[in-house]
């Protein structure tokens, strides 16, 4: 059973979980509880600080891309982002617009080195306006 949960206060703080009971059919008293989705956001206007566990799904598309898919595990979390598109600074901004996303995340215990940790960072840069 899954279900989705979200607290949201003022635009600024966001409390979102996605907790997951799987029961074992074989063994009765054998229930596992675990978190899809269990994340902390807050908004600073320009910036937003994530902390928590969360699937990550870069690409060229929306459903996936090179790097991340939406069928990987979610991973534990600290991520520093832009809210959204923001223009260069000064006189550059007539030179387009940008978006910045950076993570670091613990890979857990389930692969060839014990809590490995992965770092990533994306910057998206579109010229022209839409």
């Amino acid at each position: 059973m899954e279900t989705e949960h979200a607290i949201n206060y003022k635009n600024i703080l966001s409390f979102q979980a996605q907790p997951q009971i799987i029961l074992n059919k074989k063994n009765v008293n054998t229930t596992l509880l675990r978190f899809q989705k269990l994340v902390f956001k807050a908004d600073f206007g320009y910036v937003e600080f994530t902390v928590g566990r969360e699937n990550i799904l870069w690409g060229v598309s929306s459903i996936g891309g090179l790097l991340f898919s939406d069928n990987a595990p979610p991973m534990d979390m600290i991520k520093l982002s832009t809210t959204g598109q923001k223009k260069l600074p000064w006189f550059l901004k007539r030179a387009g617009t940008y978006q910045f996303a950076s993570f670091i995340a613990n890979m857990g215990d389930n692969y060839f080195r014990s809590n490995a940790k992965l770092a990533a960072y994306r910057f998206d840069y579109q010229p022209t306006e839409k």
